[in-house]
Parts: C-alpha cells; structure tokens; sequence
C-alpha cells in the first residue's frame, strides 16, 4: 500500500485492498475471541459477565468500522486511511482489552460477606485470608454514585480516544502536506523484464553511425532514416531503409535535402492526407545549427523543405537552438521540447532552452508553430514519450561551459492545457541523456515507458546499458534490463512488442557502432545481467 497508496491511479485500490484484509483479519479474531470467551473456556479467571459482554460489543465494532473505511476508500481515501491510522492507534494502547477485574488497580469481584455487601458489594481484596474473609473498604462513596476507579477509567479511555484521533489526524495531514504527495519520486523493484538481442548491423556509416532516428513506414514493412553522422563524424544527409521482413537494408538513392544529424523524425499527415517523416533543424555537416524544417514522403520517395514554417526554437540570447532527439508526436501534432546551442557551433554562449514548441501539419503555411508552456528546468537532449495522451520529457542535459551534465528530471505535460508537471512525476534513478524511449499500451509492458540506455556525456563511462522502466500506474522507475553493447544517440523505433534500436556512440563515446539490438518485455521475469561498460581512455567526446 505504501508504493501505491500516493498514486492517484492506485490510491483507492491500494487503501480499498488494505481494508479488505484488515477487515478479514477482525473477523476472524471476532470469531476465535467468541471461541475463547464461550463459557470462559480460555479466560484468565476474574472476568465478570458484564465485562465479557463489553468486550464482545467493542471488538464486534472492529470488522464494522473497518469494512466501513473501505467502502469510504471508493469515496475518500484519506478519509478512509485516517481511520485505518485511529484504530492503529487505538489497538496500540493500554486499556482497550479485556482484562481480570482487580487488574491495573481495578476491583476484583469476590464472594464477600453480607456485612460487605451492605457496605458496597464490592472490595478490593480480602482482608484476610480465610472463608469468612471480610472485605476493606470500598472506594464507592455514595450509594449510586460510580467507584472512583471506573470515574477514572472513563476520563482515561476519553483521554485514549482524543490521542487516537490526534494522531490518526497527525498522520494523515503528514502525507497530504509532503511535496508531491500525489505521485512520489520513487524507485520499484523491477515487476518485468526487457531482453535484449543483437539484430542485423548497419551496413552505412562507415563501421557506425550515430545522432540519427529511424520511423517505420507500415505498408512497405520499412524503417526509414534521414541522414546519420558517420564514423568519422562527418554529416551523410542519404536516405536507407531497413526491411523488416527480409532484415535487409538499402540506400534509397535518395538525399536529404539539407544534410543533418541530431534530429528525431516525427510522423505527420498534412492537409492533403500525405504521411510525412518531418525533422526539425538539427546540426549540418559544417558543424551548424540549421532552422531548416525538411519532410520525407515514404508513399512517394519524395523530399521536399517547409520553407514557410521554418525551426522557430531559440535559447535566452536568442541563438537557434538544437532540439536533437527532443520530438515527440501525439494527436498528429509534433512537440519538440527544449534544445541547447553552443559557442563552438555559433552562439554567444552556451545556453539551454526551456522552450517547447507545438507544429500543426494541417494548418496553413505561416500558421504552423505555436509555442507551449516551458519546461521546468532548461535543458537539451531529452528523451520523450508519450503515453496515453500524455507527454514526457525523460533526462536531457544541462550545458554548463559547453560541457553536458545528464539530468535525473522528468516532466509530463497532457496538451493541449496546462503545463509541464515535475513534482508529480518520479525522476530518473540516475542521471541520463541522449536516449530513446518507447511507450506501451497493451502487453507485459501495458502503461509503461521504457527508456532504452542511459547517456552521460563527460562521464568515465559515457554510455550505460541500463534500461530503466516506468510505471505510468505506481509513477516508479525500475532498472529492468541492460543492451548487450553501451550505447547513446542511437535511432530507436518500435516495430510492434519490439523495440529496435541501431547504431550509437559505445560508452567511450567516440566510437560509432554498427551493431543493432531487438528489445521485447517478459512480465514478472528475472532481470537480465548487466554487464558495466568499460571507462573511455582516450579521445574526446562531441557534444553535438
């Protein structure tokens, strides 16, 4: 209940089954109390009848109040849970079960003399041992009037309840006023696994390429991608694509209009009803960073340039800023989150955008870009996904001095209203950037994103295998499997259950693999091992 009870898609569940079994549980003590107490069969001796009887009625209110709670659980859950923390309490403390009259200072009823009776009927303890024992005095004052003892045992079980409630109320204003209450920043243990296998490697790219994306086109069973840096880190702007039956690849012939690597296509069907694969700017083979929108028409292996509507993203000093793989695409809308810009590539300074911009395919020429809300924190290279409607912002990078910090920080944001969400979304476990990620809707990963590799720029090493998993219905991260090779800034795409990753920098971050990898989710399964990439030990590393 404690990993749920903070999600809003699992607190009423979590509370309602939480008071299922404490329910349970009363019951069944009801029914072995009513078997000890039967005849005083299994009862110290010295319990009066009448205290019995007191005791059957308080402990019968234990499985009534709590199926009530949980029927409150469907309502309130809080409400629901305060009373769950006050019977806690309550149980917790002294004098709330049966007990021996004459126990804690009670009386203790005992055969007395009539002379005794007359005096009170009750007595502490006998005199004097012996059958004709007499009785010292009662503490009844008057006749009518309750014992002292029972006085004050009334005035303690009023003091018991005002504390069960403070506390019960204590305990709830606790959870409500911690930051994020509604959806923790927390780390599960791992509820699937993803499994990694090696795929058929790219042929292009001189032994690697990197900083690209691919995007499948359906009805020609084919992935597609729009240009690539090549193993010598130069920009080849030429268009392959792999066929997902014969797991073969070819080059189309066919160039990009403007070269460029750093991008994530995005797939959008214009006015016209054409499907198109866009990119938005990204970084040319000159090192710049271009403002250039370009579009590739998979039905009719045609390219063309928006030049009406170019990349308006910009960072504080009003420099083009580089989005990267930063696009994500729901409702036939392309939202491209954030960017960075760099004095090596132009820009007065290195700076991050918070920017977040919204491009409309079927508007007219002009019109196509709206700009959203910010983001919480600035940053460049994030990874998004969106699921059920909802957009994430996964990691990215912090430029500070031209030099990339990987982030731990996830943002969500449902358009088209409102703004981007950090404290109601669980952060990373670690640090990580220039990533993919995917987002599932049915399977063993229904309402999970996986995050395929974890980037770190600058660090040892600068590429980690781990896959990390979040529950959309705990709001929780776990590391759920690890690729076979360390990769970052690799092309992903989804071919239904599996996940297809190709290409990237190893985890020294200089070399650009050739090497593919498949990724399928098995429910409830045993974590792959992880095998740590080894340390980068020469070269440097490119920041864009």
């Amino acid at each position: 209940m404690a990993d749920y009870v903070r999600s809003p898609d699992g607190r009423t569940l979590a509370t309602a089954v939480y008071g299922v079994v404490m329910t349970s549980i009363a019951i069944m003590f009801n029914v072995v109390w009513r078997y000890a107490g039967a005849n005083h069969r299994l009862l110290v001796p010295g319990i009066a009848d009448e205290a019995l009887a007191k005791m059957n009625r308080n402990y019968l209110a234990g499985p009534v109040v709590y199926g009530s709670a949980t029927l409150i659980a469907f309502v309130q859950p809080y409400v629901s849970l305060a009373i769950f923390a006050g019977l806690a309490v309550y149980w917790l403390l002294p004098g709330t079960g049966p007990r021996a009259e004459g126990s804690d200072r009670e009386e203790l009823t005992l055969h007395a003399t009539p002379s005794s009776l007359e005096r009170g009927g009750r007595c502490r303890r006998p005199a004097f041992d012996g059958p004709a024992a007499s009785c010292i005095e009662s503490d009844r004052t008057n006749i009518g009037e309750p014992p002292r003892s029972q006085r004050r045992e009334e005035i303690g079980m009023k003091h018991r309840h005002l504390l069960g409630l403070g506390l019960a109320v204590g305990l709830v204003a606790t959870v409500w006023a911690i930051p994020g209450q509604a959806q923790p920043r927390s780390h599960r243990s791992p509820l699937t696994s993803v499994t990694w296998t090696f795929g058929a490697p790219i042929p292009f790219g001189g032994g690697g390429a990197t900083r690209f994306d691919g995007e499948l086109y359906a009805p020609a069973n084919r992935v597609y991608f729009l240009g690539f840096r090549a193993a010598d880190n130069s920009t080849d702007g030429s268009i392959w694509y792999y066929d997902t039956v014969a797991r073969t690849y070819t080059d189309t012939g066919i160039d990009m209009p403007v070269p460029v690597s750093n991008y994530q296509i995005s797939a959008l069907t214009d006015a016209s009803g054409r499907l198109g694969f866009y990119i938005f700017g990204g970084r040319d083979n000159l090192g710049n960073i271009v403002t250039t929108v370009q579009v590739f028409f998979p039905a009719t292996m045609t390219t063309g340039v928006v030049t009406s509507d170019p990349w308006p993203g910009t960072t504080p000093s009003a420099c083009v800023s580089l989005p990267a793989m930063g696009v994500a695409t729901a409702a036939n809308h392309a939202i491209v989150i954030g960017g960075v810009a760099f004095i090596a590539n132009g820009c007065v300074a290195d700076e991050n955008s918070a920017q977040t911009w919204i491009y409309f395919p079927k508007n007219a020429p002009g019109t196509r870009w709206k700009q959203g809300p910010n983001l919480n924190l600035a940053r460049g290279y994030v990874t998004p996904a969106v699921l059920s409607g909802r957009v994430y912002a996964i990691g990215g990078d912090l430029n500070v001095g031209g030099s990339l910090f990987a982030q731990s920080i996830v943002e969500a944001w449902k358009p088209p209203t409102g703004g981007w969400n950090d404290a109601g979304v669980a952060d990373l476990p670690q640090g990580c950037d220039e990533s993919q990620a995917f987002s599932f809707t049915g399977g063993p990963l229904a309402n999970d994103v996986v995050l395929a590799g974890c980037g770190q720029w600058g660090q040892p090493s600068q590429a980690l295998p781990d896959t990390y998993v979040y529950s959309s219905s705990t709001n929780t991260w776990s590391d759920d499997g690890a690729f076979n090779t360390a990769r970052r800034n690799h092309a992903g795409v989804l071919l239904g259950t599996k996940m297809f990753c190709l290409g990237g920098y190893a985890s020294d971050g200089i070399t650009a693999l050739s090497s593919t990898e498949l990724g399928t989710g098995s429910p409830f399964a045993g974590r792959p091992g992880l095998s740590r990439p080894a340390p980068a030990t020469a070269g440097e590393a490119t920041t864009s």
